[in-house]
């Protein structure tokens, strides 16, 4: 290792051809710019160094005796963010190999008896401001991804996601004969809250009902914001009738504790819908509109603090 590591840009340098290594140690180290390098002989000493530091370019031999540079490549793939710039060594020309090599997550990929100390520097700079951009990329896209799939204000799924969640249930249910339950959720006379104590409180209301749903629903159901006061869960995988309805029980029961939002106490009912695949459905539409049937059916009996106000649709699996 060379030079000073909090300053330094450091490099991974993986070559087990004793005579290239030097030559390539011999023309980081000719160069005034200065790095801090690390050597590893083996993919897998390659890879087990990478698990405990960081590193911000790796110049490695694509074929080493133990193995190839795609293992590397796959385990950099592999993290989520600050991911080091990968320039690929080949002991000759092959366009098929750079292309893959790129394709794979590689920055650049040189022929090793072409690299001058000036060139290695330029391509090593530029490696890194691509690796850099790309993570930039990367990152950006993720957050626009999760603002096209979540709600803004309670951060649970939104209705697209909740339409494409309940067409995989679906399909997963038709191709295993499997049973998935969907609850359809909305808040007694909230819109009363809203005009009595603003839209500030009912926004708070809304949130702290959204953590009340996902505390009690496992991570595997799929929690969704479908409308103002409208919440609707997804439980991919029932095991019998009785399980959408006591959850169903417990989020009544959970909803009715009050809301401290600042300006007041307020507590607020919730009518249910409960209803199964295969029973109230085997198309996209019907497990929906029979769980949107029994939650307005709450709403005609009026709502009240007791469980009296969840209405499943007829289930008939085996208790």
């Amino acid at each position: 290792m060379t030079g000073d590591a909090n300053t330094l840009l450091k490099i991974l340098l993986v070559e087990d051809d004793s005579l290239d290594r030097a030559s390539l140690m011999r023309a980081l180290r000719n160069d005034n710019h200065g790095f801090y390098i690390t050597e590893a002989t083996s993919i897998n000493t390659a890879c087990a160094v990478l698990e405990s530091h960081h590193f911000d370019v790796i110049l490695t031999e694509y074929q080493l005796h133990d193995g190839s540079a795609d293992v590397l490549l796959a385990q950099i793939n592999a993290m989520t963010s600050d991911k080091p710039a990968v320039i690929i060594l080949g002991s000759y020309s092959d366009d098929l190999l750079a292309e893959q090599c790129i394709l794979t997550g590689a920055q650049a990929y040189l022929i090793k008896e072409d690299i001058r100390p000036h060139s290695l520097l330029s391509t090593i700079v530029q490696a890194k401001q691509h690796a850099k951009q790309w993570q930039e990329l990367q990152t950006e896209a993720a957050h626009l991804r999760v603002q096209a799939e979540h709600d803004a204000l309670t951060g649970l799924y939104n209705r697209h996601v909740f339409d494409e969640t309940l067409r995989n249930c679906l399909a997963q249910a038709e191709r295993y004969g499997r049973a998935f339950a969907l609850l359809m959720i909305d808040l007694d006379q909230f819109k009363q809250i809203n005009d009595t104590w603003g839209h500030c409180t009912g926004d708070i209301l809304l949130q702290e009902i959204a953590c009340r749903l996902c505390n009690l629903t496992r991570d595997s159901d799929r929690v969704c914001r479908i409308g103002g006061d409208e919440f609707a869960i997804l439980l991919p995988e029932i095991l019998n009738q009785r399980q959408p309805a006591i959850l169903a029980e417990r989020l009544a029961e959970a909803l009715l504790e009050p809301v401290h939002t600042g300006e007041a106490n307020i507590i607020i009912s919730a009518s249910i819908g409960v209803a199964i695949y295969p029973d109230n459905g085997t198309t996209a539409d019907l497990p929906l509109r029979n769980a949107d049937k029994a939650m307005y059916r709450c709403k005609h009996r009026g709502n009240n603090s007791n469980m009296s106000n969840i209405v499943p649709t007829s289930p008939t699996l085996p208790g």
